[in-house]
């Protein structure tokens, strides 16, 4: 055996070399050479117990939140409800921007209309030298002599007939019976607060520019 131990295990000579072999059965005295051990027992113990907490806790973690369907059918629900709720908000707010831009166009368009009326107003000026003929067509008496020395009065035009219309009429007009006499028409139709209307046929035998038809509507200037 010290024969198999000497060949497989040789060190250089030292000091523990030169003392000398005990007899068999003497007690050993001195310094022995014993070879060092590596101590790795609480390095494993450690690492053992390390692995093993991390391995409790994501279990742990896994049964009660990953794994658990009811956690994760209650997210998916909670996320489903909140996109649902963000779509209906932005669609609602899109509804609303399209009516307010509308509601804008349309206050737009109305104010062009109107500054155009009034342009077109601003542009079209009473004829003074136009002849006029007033017609009574509303049954009120003395209705259209009133109307008739309104007219004059503030120079809207030379009126040379005064009389009644042959038949009732419920809204009140300026007939112009010339293309040429259209702005003025228009002009004594504002005035008045009524409409400009073209008829060559029914309304030429009065021979004048204007005939003013006062209609069951009339509540203009010289009014009963």
């Amino acid at each position: 055996m010290e024969k198999f131990l000497a060949e497989k295990i040789t060190y250089p000579h030292d000091r523990f070399d030169d003392v000398p072999r005990r007899p068999r059965g003497a007690r050993r005295i001195g310094a022995h050479r014993v070879i060092a051990k590596p101590r790795y027992f609480w390095q494993w113990l450690t690492t053992v117990l390390v692995l093993t907490v991390l391995l409790t806790a994501g279990g742990i973690f896994y049964l009660t939140v990953l794994g658990n369907p009811a956690n994760n059918l209650a997210a998916i629900a909670e996320q489903s409800e909140k996109d649902q709720a963000e779509k209906a908000a932005a669609a609602k707010k899109a509804e609303e921007d399209a009516e307010k831009a509308a509601a804008e166009k349309a206050a737009a368009d109305k104010k062009a209309a109107e500054e155009a009326a009034q342009q077109q107003a601003a542009e079209q000026t009473i004829n003074p030298n136009a002849t006029v003929s007033v017609l009574n067509a509303a049954g009120v008496s003395g209705l259209a002599a009133s109307v008739g020395n309104t007219i004059g009065a503030n120079n809207f035009g030379v009126v040379q007939l005064v009389t009644n219309a042959p038949e009732r009429s419920a809204t009140s007009k300026v007939v112009y019976v010339d293309q040429a006499d259209s702005e003025a028409a228009q002009a004594l139709a504002s005035e008045l607060g009524t409409e400009a209307v073209f008829d060559a046929v029914n309304y030429a035998a009065y021979n004048s520019q204007l005939v003013v038809v006062l209609g069951a509507d009339y509540s203009g200037p010289g009014a009963l």
